[in-house]
């Protein structure tokens, strides 16, 4: 009896290990559709033709109408073509419970493209419904000032452009909006909706533009949303003008039929920035660094094509690199291994930018 009292704290330790390994399993389970590591909307993008009258087809779209939320959108992550038994089902209304409708990297707009060629191949309501309720949760998130959040439920509500969700958010209300496919279904009043709030979108993008001595530059990454002073997100979402967010803002301008003065300013302003803030004489080299994992380095090299930094500085327009945690450092070899992974810190997309401005020009 001596010993047993002896080993009475390790079986509690023992009893309280595997009672924490269950909970893990049935949370796991629980999130079965969230976690698995697979990325549903890049799946979604690849859906073609008679995919949509297969049975696989509507057993996921049974599972996006299962998740979209009482707001009409849907939370990020969600894998919807997971095999799911009668208990996953029974979990699914708790797992809502614990998320938020998203408009982060594409999620609720991938589900509503998904519904709306479900809908177009089946004619089956229940998708128009949820497509329709996706449509209006887009409208009703909007903020006054034309911009949209990440999530519904954040701490600190800002206008956020860091993953090119407000493009996407305008390119779909702009389809909506002129009856193009797959959405040609959508009913008259809602359609009229999508075009002001698109127009509003425009608005923002407008009296967004960062000014330095009163000429328009390019855009930031995140608007505190009352007042649309750029300020710091979350994490690598820096207080800087965002050359990869500001050349698709460039191009949306620019496909606007009839542009107005302001319109027009607006895109020679950015034009002129990244015209003035190229940079020149460096290429990327890729090496296996002593770790053995695959790395890179940028070298001199004058016969390079230009390129743009990610981020720059809003006063000086200097290149700005951050670590993961939003740490500036004064230069790209500066950074640690992982956050020098995790952004394209210099990108060619100013070229291809301006080869379409070249083209516009010559339309007006």
């Amino acid at each position: 009896s001596r010993n047993m009292a002896k080993m009475k704290p390790f079986i509690s330790k023992i009893i309280i290990c595997i009672l924490s390994f269950i909970g893990c399993i049935l949370t796991s389970n629980a999130q079965i559709l969230v976690s698995n590591g697979q990325n549903w909307t890049a799946e979604e993008a690849a859906y073609r033709g008679n995919y949509f009258l297969t049975d696989m087809a509507i057993e996921t779209a049974d599972h996006v109408l299962m998740y979209q939320m009482a707001d009409g959108g849907w939370p990020k992550g969600i894998y919807y073509p997971a095999q799911l038994n009668a208990t996953d089902i029974a979990k699914v209304p708790e797992i809502k419970k614990q998320q938020a409708s998203s408009l982060s990297g594409k999620t609720t707009l991938t589900e509503i493209h998904f519904l709306s060629n479900m809908y177009q191949a089946t004619a089956r309501k229940k998708y128009k419904k949820a497509v329709e309720d996706g449509v209006s949760f887009l409208l009703h998130t909007q903020f006054a000032n034309g911009g949209w959040p990440k999530m519904t439920i954040e701490a600190n509500q800002f206008s956020n452009l860091s993953d090119n969700s407000f493009i996407d958010i305008m390119n779909l209300l702009w389809r909506v909006s002129e009856g193009r496919m797959p959405y040609d279904f959508i009913q008259a009043d809602i359609k009229k909706q999508c075009r002001e709030s698109f127009e509003m979108g425009v608005g923002f993008i407008l009296r967004t533009q960062y000014m330095q001595d009163g000429k328009p530059t390019i855009w930031c990454t995140c608007y505190d949303s009352n007042t649309l002073q750029p300020i710091a997100g979350e994490g690598q979402d820096l207080l800087a003008l965002n050359s990869q967010i500001s050349d698709n803002l460039t191009n949306l301008l620019m496909g606007l039929g009839q542009p107005s003065e302001s319109i027009v300013n607006a895109i020679e302003g950015s034009i002129q920035w990244y015209k003035e803030h190229k940079v020149s004489g460096l290429k990327r080299e890729n090496f296996v660094n002593k770790q053995g994992k695959r790395d890179f380095k940028f070298i001199e090299d004058r016969h390079a094509p230009d390129m743009w930094s990610l981020y720059y500085d809003i006063s000086t327009n200097k290149p700005l690199f951050c670590e993961i945690d939003g740490e500036i450092k004064a230069s790209l070899d500066e950074l640690s291994y992982e956050s020098r992974k995790s952004k394209s810190w210099y990108n060619n997309d100013g070229g291809k930018l301006l080869r379409t401005y070249e083209k516009w020009k010559s339309l007006q």
